[in-house]
């Protein structure tokens, strides 16, 4: 006899394949490094919004490599990696 699908199970299979396919598609047309200045800027102007009173840098800190930006986990602390 089949076994029924959980719903839970399909999401989480679709989920991985789209990022799996965004990932492919933003390596293969560099589009991410096109608009990462202006991403990063419209970024700031809402967190400078939401949070006055904390300090944000003006540029982009860390690595600017594809690889880098989609594969490291930035914003966990040295201590979680």
């Amino acid at each position: 006899m089949a076994q029924p699908v959980h719903a839970s199970k399909l999401y989480e299979r679709d989920f991985v394949a789209w990022c799996e396919e965004t990932v492919a598609k933003l390596k293969a047309h560099d589009y991410l490094m096109n608009v990462f200045d202006d991403a990063w800027q419209d970024a700031l102007k809402q967190v400078h919004r939401d949070y006055a009173k904390e300090l944000f840098p003006e540029q982009w800190p860390l690595s600017r490599d594809i690889d880098a930006l989609l594969d490291n986990q930035f914003w966990l602390a040295d201590e979680d990696l």
